[in-house]
């Protein structure tokens, strides 16, 4: 962050503004672009990860860095950096200078089970033309959106549209005209995980045929756990969002929906199940808590953290299995964790 007159204003700190650094190294190494590098006070959420010694987090290795782990044979005490690190990827640091998580004006924002237009602009609806099932995604850059494998695996990417910008999707995609806030897109390329291993990676990756223009309040991409302290980090509490089927009638919703769910713990006496040990996914929902639904596969699992010194929406997992478990509410959802594959999805990104 560095004082300016520029417009990228990112917060203000005892009545002075601090502005983006557009400079590479200030993504790299953000305390040298700051005049002040004290951050806005942020009452960070609980994590779902156990604590340890040093102010660290039991973690699955593969998302601690080696700098500052203490390690064991599959999981880590792992101590993020007293200062907002970047992961070790070479496109991370492109990937931070992008804005992000940043739905607009958040006086708008109130508790419901419809979420309201602008509420989280980086939803992508995503339809294909060979049986009209659809799937949830989030735009994580102008050109990518983020989905569940199984949502584009069976398709050819010529059947897939990415329709962002959307808010009730009868009324708006049909057609996707330039009268609304809609944006219909094609694809280039897909990308699915296929690692042959006992653990499913429900994880996809769309290239845009064209860069989705973005604007404020409507469409625009949501942050990726880049940097060490979100990597390492799970919100106990977490909103999910999407136009799933939402009644006993079993009818998808129109409008866009949200609702807060929590994460289990492995050992909760709730969730019972192996399958719910956090590793490269993990379980909320069930009892009292809302889970997803068919329909919803792809979407985020999102909560508000601290991003490059402001406070962003950041996207901690992706919608996966236990969509039919809507119907069994005592039952959990699965999510992929995004942390987990940061490596991947950014090996899968061309950016510059």
């Amino acid at each position: 962050m560095i004082l300016s007159n520029n417009t990228s204003l990112c917060y203000v700190h005892n009545d002075k503004q601090f502005f983006c650094c557009p400079d590479l190294l200030c993504a790299i190494q953000t305390g040298l672009c700051d005049a002040d590098t004290t951050t806005p006070v942020w009452n960070r959420p609980a994590s779902a990860f156990p604590t340890c010694r040093g102010n660290g987090s039991v973690v699955p290795l593969e998302l601690c860095s080696s700098a500052f782990m203490f390690p064991g044979e599959t999981e880590t005490c792992c101590r993020p950096s007293k200062t907002p690190q970047l992961i070790p990827h070479p496109k991370a640091a492109i990937l931070a200078k992008m804005p992000c998580g940043n739905p607009g004006d958040t006086s708008k924002v109130q508790n419901g089970e419809h979420a309201l237009r602008g509420e989280f602009p980086w939803m992508v609806f995503l339809k294909n033309k060979i049986d009209n099932k659809f799937c949830g995604g989030t735009l994580i850059h102008p050109r990518y959106v983020l989905t569940a494998a199984h949502c584009i695996r069976s398709y050819p990417k010529t059947a897939l549209r990415a329709l962002l910008g959307v808010h009730n999707w009868r009324q708006e995609t049909n057609p996707c005209t330039s009268a609304s806030n809609c944006q219909e897109i094609s694809i280039e390329d897909k990308f699915v995980l296929n690692r042959r291993q006992k653990v499913i990676h429900d994880i996809g990756l769309l290239r845009l045929k064209n860069p989705a223009k973005l604007v404020v309040g409507e469409v625009v991409p949501i942050c990726l756990p880049i940097y060490d302290h979100l990597r390492v980090h799970l919100p106990i509490k977490l909103t999910i969002t999407g136009w799933g089927i939402y009644n006993a009638e079993r009818k998808a919703s129109n409008i866009l929906q949200k609702a807060n769910t929590q994460v289990l713990q492995h050992e909760s006496e709730i969730v019972n199940s192996d399958k719910c040990e956090i590793v490269n996914s993990f379980c909320a929902g069930g009892y009292e808590y809302a889970n997803h639904c068919q329909g919803d596969s792809g979407g985020p699992y999102q909560a508000q953290d601290m991003y490059n010194g402001s406070v962003r929406y950041v996207q901690y997992g992706v919608i996966s299995g236990g969509g039919k478990n809507c119907e069994n509410p005592e039952l959990p959802s699965k999510g992929m964790l995004v942390g987990y594959y940061m490596a991947w999805i950014l090996n899968q990104m061309e950016l510059s």
